[in-house]
């Protein structure tokens, strides 16, 4: 045998072989000599040797990966590996070698691979078809036309649906025997073979738009650490698809919210830019970040395409682009595939666990997909109707795809928000949300969103003080820049009547989404806590600026005006609520207050007729404000059993009347163990 062969030599799994042998098919189908070991795993030293031979003398090395191989720690084919990467090390830059090949859905940025086979562009290999182009576009590169072929393609080598170049895949072993005798070649072509192969591949991926555009970012003191996704723009012609278009920009930031090094400006802070237009850099100037990602949504019959591009605004350059295209059917898919790219771009952490977090593909049932992004932005506006149809959607999309981790998540926010605008019983609703929220993270124990549920379960409604404290430490160290873990660090700090973590912890997540109106609230909760009323009223009425219709906002800024004797305020304040408890609440303290007798027992009774259950805690409070203790504790009592949220206020609380003062405070405190 010559130093160097013309064969392909194929890497593969054993559980891989009947892949491997389509493969193996089609490239000699083309003409192609390739080495494929037909025995599997002989053993011995005289098999070993010529492993080793071929994989020194053949002319291409394709490593074939899989779910197979990604569950392997051990197998012959990690050593055929390293011996090609070693060989690899003695090559020109330019000199093509390896071809790595995926031949399922395994994801390319959390691959179990040497990170030699990252440095060259994969194929995705995953039907007869694909296999054929696959064979064919090889043939090109080896011979420079494919006129021996029966069928010989005009075209550069085909693409995979999510934008790369296919060029070459097949299994393990080599095989002994040719496939045709070597000197069938003419010698002349052969000549020529080594010194094209990287020329050749390099033209048809640049023209094919897939060559990344250079990557100035590399120095140490040049690294972004600050990004904005911004609404993505639908040219799809289909204003239906614009639930998308938002969609996958919000994943996108879900995803390098996960980065520790990164901090992502939330959903809201960049979507007040959709449909506007200003110059990116005065988007950057008033998000205040380093870099902008932006994307065009196109849609034809069968396929959804996607165009993004990664700008560092510091020098208006665009450091990443790429062209995705799949199904519409694998939408959660293409997702996946954009944000593992953007995450291996920005993230100075290449360990495998963050590329497999980020790679993870929610679900593969396209109808639960769509149900869970149609829901999203409902739960984030947080109206009482919004909450009622996005448990609906979500309920739909569990049962779609029972193991559709972030839809159980969500679903169980969803039913705590409900609770908490009594809309839904307490017990049951809480019941749902506990149980989402443990099925989130039974499925996933890396889930962020699963710990940011159940966090606001054991918080707001089991007051196990210290198992939401873990749930949140937990969350945020796989996701740092997520605010609703952020918001639940504050809220679990006021109450457990710790102000100033509290007003640092909604500062930092108001730094990361800075229109987030309920991480506003929670910070104009604690500023009245610390007794700082003015700053207090400042961040009110700035989350009611971001949300009108957030619920549960006018009732902590009504306690606020209380306090400093602005009851015409809270009179103005309470007729613009949209939940009836908010009103009848502040109308109940308030009327009283002004000596308007009548009018507080009214409104007290209206309170106690229409939901007891959900507002037992402001019932009592009404009560305390009207002198009436008994009746205070009563219903305080009760809101203990039901397991209010309205209870977790007690430490903070300043409107109580003299009710604090009495022992029985002191021992309702204690049951709460708030009494430290």
């Amino acid at each position: 045998m010559s130093a160097t062969s013309q064969a392909i030599f194929l890497s593969y799994a054993s559980q891989d072989a009947d892949t491997a042998r389509r493969i193996c098919d089609a490239l000699r189908a083309a003409g192609l000599e390739v080495w494929f070991d037909q025995s599997e795993l002989r053993g011995g030293d005289a098999w070993d040797a010529s492993i080793r031979k071929q994989i020194k003398e053949c002319a291409l090395f394709v490593p074939m990966i899989s779910l197979n191989t990604q569950a392997r720690e051990e197998g012959y084919f990690r050593l055929e590996w390293k011996l090609a990467v070693d060989r690899s090390h003695l090559m020109a830059d330019d000199k093509t070698f390896l071809l790595p090949v995926v031949i399922d859905d395994t994801p390319e940025p959390a691959a179990r691979v040497p990170d030699r086979f990252r440095e060259r562009q994969w194929s995705r290999l995953i039907d007869e078809k694909s296999i054929a182009a696959f064979a064919e576009s090889v043939t090109k590169v080896f011979y420079g036309s494919a006129s021996s072929i029966k069928s010989a393609p005009n075209t550069p080598p085909v693409l995979e649906s999510d934008g790369a170049t296919k060029i070459a895949a097949v299994p393990q072993a080599p095989q002994m025997v040719p496939a045709r005798d070597a000197s069938a070649i003419d010698s002349r072509k052969r000549m020529g073979i080594y010194a094209g192969v990287a020329v050749t591949i390099i033209f048809f991926a640049v023209a094919a738009g897939l060559v990344y555009r250079p990557q100035f970012l590399t120095a140490q003191n040049d690294a972004i650490n600050s990004v904005a996704v911004l609404p993505f723009v639908n040219e799809s012609g289909d204003a239906g698809l614009d639930y998308v278009s938002d969609g996958l920009a919000e994943v996108l930031i879900g995803k390098l919210s996960q980065v520790p090094t990164l901090s992502v400006r939330a959903r809201a802070s960049a979507f007040r830019f959709k449909a506007k237009s200003y110059d990116l850099p005065v988007i950057a100037k008033a998000l205040n970040v380093q870099a902008i990602l932006v994307g065009h949504l196109t849609s034809r019959t069968s396929n959804m395409g996607v165009t993004v591009e990664l700008i560092d605004t510091r020098r208006d350059a665009v450091i990443f682009t790429k062209h995705y295209e799949r199904p519409h059917a694998e939408l959660a898919v293409l997702q996946a595939l954009i944000g593992s790219d953007i995450v291996e771009r920005l993230s100075t952490d290449k360990s495998d666990a963050l590329r497999a977090r980020v790679a993870k593909i929610p679900t593969r049932d396209p109808h639960a997909y769509e149900l869970y992004l149609r829901a999203a932005p409902l739960v984030q506006r947080r109206g009482v109707e919004d909450i009622k149809q996005a448990i609906a959607y979500l309920e739909q999309a569990t049962v779609a795809d029972p193991r559709f981790v972030q839809a159980h998540a969500l679903l169980s926010i969803a039913y705590i928000r409900a609770v908490n605008q009594s809309t839904y019983p307490i017990n049951l609703g809480i019941d749902n949300a506990r149980r989402r929220a443990r099925v989130a993270l039974d499925l996933d124990a890396d889930s962020a969103e699963g710990y940011a549920a159940l966090s606001s379960v054991l918080a707001q409604h089991d007051w196990d003080w210290a198992g939401a404290e873990s749930a949140i430490k937990r969350g945020l160290a796989l996701s740092p820049s997520d605010v609703a873990l952020l918001r639940n660090k504050s809220y679990l700090s006021i109450i457990k009547g710790d102000a100033d973590t509290a007003i640092a912890s909604a500062s930092k997540a108001l730094e990361v989404n800075p229109v987030d109106d309920l991480a506003s609230v929670f910070l104009g909760r604690a500023l009245s806590n610390k007794g700082d009323f003015t700053a207090a009223d400042k961040a009110f009425h700035r989350a009611a600026e971001l949300n009108p219709s957030g619920t549960s906002r006018r009732y902590y800024h009504g306690m606020n005006l209380i306090v400093q004797g602005r009851l015409d305020d809270v009179i103005t304040l309470a007729n613009s609520a949209e939940a009836n408890w908010e009103r009848l609440t502040l109308l109940g303290i308030v009327q009283h207050l002004r000596g308007q007798d009548r009018e507080s027992r009214a409104a007290l009774a209206e309170l106690t007729r229409k939901t007891p259950d959900n507002s037992a805690f402001q019932i009592a409070q009404i009560h305390a404000v009207r002198g009436e203790s008994d009746e205070a504790f009563k219903w305080l009592e009760r809101a203990y059993a039901l397991r209010d949220a309205g209870m977790t206020l007690m430490k903070g609380i300043r409107v109580f009347g003299d009710l604090p003062k009495d022992p029985r405070w002191a021992a309702m405190l204690k049951k709460m163990r708030l009494e430290h």
